[in-house]
């Protein structure tokens, strides 16, 4: 994958050899990022903060995530569900790192770091427990904290045009939410 990349209404630059979902989990079992860095990450996005979210729905979108952020939540299950997908998917393509760090980015407004730290441990837990992925160190970050699990790479919310229409305005490569939205970047 060359050049910046759109997964979530999140703008990345990645590291060249760096792979997308699509070219790793191609049946979508894993995470969004394999990020060629050493160690390599394995990255899965979470974005509340989308600027498609209409402004009457933004109470309900930071519930959502107070709900699923909390420590007894079944979301951490589907994240580690998540690393064993790439593990799979990997391992059957003989390509599986022995040491790959994952990553968990999770954007919203109400992100913090401090109220985050039980499900943070509950988390590592799970991963612990993991007879695909335990032992792997695990980290949660939102954009501004991304470049600490994956150096060198950066993260910005796309530019998006007003709702309804709500199109991508950035040339990317790629781009989840709207495959058909952005221009390709000149080469």
């Amino acid at each position: 994958m060359t050049g910046p990349v759109c997964e979530s209404y999140l703008r990345f630059n990645l590291p060249a050899g760096s792979r997308h979902h699509e070219e790793v989990n191609p049946n979508d079992t894993g995470v969004d990022f394999e990020i060629a860095s050493t160690p390599p990450v394995w990255l899965e996005v979470k974005n509340w903060d989308a600027p498609v979210i209409p402004v009457h729905k933004r109470e309900h979108v930071d519930t959502d995530f107070a709900d699923k952020t909390r420590a007894t939540s079944t979301f951490w299950d589907a994240m580690v569900a998540k690393f064993e997908g790439t593990y799979d998917c990997l391992q059957e393509r003989g390509e599986l790192p022995t040491d790959a760090r994952l990553g968990l980015l999770l954007e919203s407004k109400m992100f913090s770091i401090f109220a985050l730290a039980p499900a943070l441990s509950v988390l590592e837990a799970r991963v612990a427990l993991s007879r695909k992925v335990g032992g792997r160190p695990v980290g949660i970050v939102n954009v501004a904290g991304v470049d600490s699990i994956a150096r060198g790479v950066s993260a910005v919310p796309c530019a998006v045009t007003p709702y309804p229409k709500c199109v991508c305005a950035d040339p990317v490569f790629h781009c989840s939410a709207l495959r058909r939205t952005h221009s390709k970047p000149a080469l």
